[in-house]
């Protein structure tokens, strides 16, 4: 038997979060955990309205606002991006490796907005 790849297995793991998620529909890391899979399985729109209804239940946790700029920049809107992602600095986000490498922020790398984000987040964490 051979072992499934992360991306081989995605359809698993965002219908085992959405089970999750109807039982614990109000479960925080249920809801981010199925966001994160449904953009790691191309879909974003599901992620953004999953990330975006967690909001209501931490509206400043520092980790969903990252979530939600990686799905906007995904779906095409930056500006709104960028506005998680500088929220998320704000609240507390400090991942500069990751920030500066996760794919899923490509689009918005060129933009002033993106630089200033990443200049206010080395300044936080010096």
């Amino acid at each position: 038997m051979t072992k499934k790849t992360f991306v081989e297995d995605l359809p698993f793991q965002c219908a085992l979060f959405e089970s999750f998620a109807e039982k614990c529909s109000d479960d925080l890391p249920v809801l981010i955990g199925l966001s994160e899979f449904y953009l790691a399985a191309g879909r974003t729109g599901d992620g953004l309205r999953t990330a975006v209804r967690a909001t209501v239940l931490a509206p400043e946790d520092p980790e969903l606002h990252y979530i939600l700029a990686c799905a906007f920049a995904l779906s095409g809107q930056n500006q709104f991006a960028l506005d998680h992602l500088k929220l998320a600095v704000q609240l507390g986000y400090d991942d500069l490796r990751r920030l500066e490498r996760d794919q899923r922020l490509q689009s918005l790398r060129e933009s002033t907005g993106y630089r200033s984000v990443v200049r206010l987040l080395r300044q936080k964490i010096r």
